[in-house]
């Protein structure tokens, strides 16, 4: 199995998004709607995450 150079990949992978933000390319979309209920620990996350939201509004 060949070794892959993933810095070149990250390179490519940036130039790709700076030719669309300058309209040269337009790179593929995909709309994906996440399924929390069949992740292991969501519930404590989403706990997590509103409790941040609450403090961060209360402030």
């Amino acid at each position: 199995m060949a070794k892959r150079n993933l810095f070149a990949e990250l390179i490519e992978g940036f130039e790709a998004l700076k030719n669309s933000r300058e309209n040269r390319v337009t790179l593929r979309q995909h709309i994906v709607e996440a399924d929390y209920n069949h992740c292991n620990g969501t519930e404590s996350f989403t706990t997590e995450k509103k409790k941040r939201a609450a403090k961060t509004t209360a402030r």
